[in-house]
């Protein structure tokens, strides 16, 4: 079998983009349901994630007595390589599934479950799919810290038939000043959508040491009007995802002013998405960031 997600308390920020009319090439699908989902996994520590879908498609029952179809499940490292991958049989016409890291399993169409596979302390990403190319899945996930109890969800990002991605494009948003910033992370997300399911940079392989896979451009722009400055960031990594706090991104820029992050692959050829989280004292807030074609 094929086996391809930090969290914080805080609301993250999605960093996928905005499928304006939905038309293909125009960026990652969040409005309307989709052949494929993708959401990312936060495991380390003390986080764990839970990832739920419903099938609101057709079936070949009726929908007052639908069929499972079959949804396939890929789970990748941050490295982009495939850890694991499960077949899950859900209910048409509207029926849900939940997973988290803790206890993947495989389910039968009569329902029978395989043995538990736990992805606990690992960072990533998960890739769910309709076998059968259809716009059917929607779904969104939920990040929770054990500790605190706290937690943070966000929609899932559709692609295939609505969400298209282009390559290049660069994610834009905002944060707010790091001092007032109890938590915050950011991720970014290398894609690989040429396939038939859409999968990391890497295909699914783990990546050579010393390879260049995800190369980044990260700016902090800062937004005082009369004093405008910006601290940059360059990761070329080994990796198909990217997992790091703005402190760590940019020890040097003021943390009593908000700014506008912006986030390009130099390698033009390399599609995105990209989630951000920010927690002030014990209040999160959520935010989906905007792609744009780089100038």
């Amino acid at each position: 079998m094929r086996t391809r997600f930090c969290g914080l308390f805080l609301a993250f920020l999605v960093f996928g983009a905005f499928a304006t009319a939905n038309a293909a090439g125009n960026g990652p699908n969040l409005t309307e349901p989709d052949a494929y989902l993708v959401m990312p996994m936060v495991a380390e520590g003390n986080y764990t994630t839970f990832f739920m879908i419903s099938n609101v498609g057709a079936s070949d029952g009726s929908p007052e007595d639908p069929e499972p179809v079959e949804i396939q499940w890929d789970f990748y490292d941050a490295s982009g390589e495939l850890l694991e991958s499960v077949s899950r049989y859900v209910l048409g016409e509207g029926g849900t599934d939940i997973v988290d890291p803790s206890s993947i399993r495989s389910k039968d169409e009569d329902g029978t479950l395989g043995p538990p596979i736990s992805l606990l302390g690992r960072n990533g990403f998960v890739v769910v799919g309709d076998w059968e190319d259809e716009p059917r899945l929607i779904g969104n996930f939920t990040v929770a810290n054990t500790q605190t109890s706290a937690a943070w969800g966000a929609a899932a990002v559709g692609l295939g038939v609505h969400g298209r991605l282009n390559s290049g494009d660069e994610a834009v948003g905002t944060t707010f000043k790091i001092d007032d910033l109890e938590d915050n992370l950011l991720v970014v997300i290398g894609i690989n959508d040429e396939g038939f399911l859409p999968e990391s940079l890497t295909d699914g392989f783990a990546p050579e040491e010393d390879e260049e896979i995800l190369k980044l451009e990260i700016r902090l722009q800062n937004n005082q009007i009369f004093n405008p400055s910006a601290d940059q960031a360059i990761r070329n990594l080994a990796a198909s995802a990217f997992f790091s706090t703005l402190e760590e991104l940019f020890p040097r820029a003021n943390p009593g002013l908000s700014g506008t992050i912006a986030i390009r692959p130099t390698d033009r050829s390399t599609k995105l998405l990209a989630f951000y989280g920010q927690a002030v004292g014990p209040y999160g807030a959520g935010q989906t960031f905007r792609m744009v074609p780089q100038k």
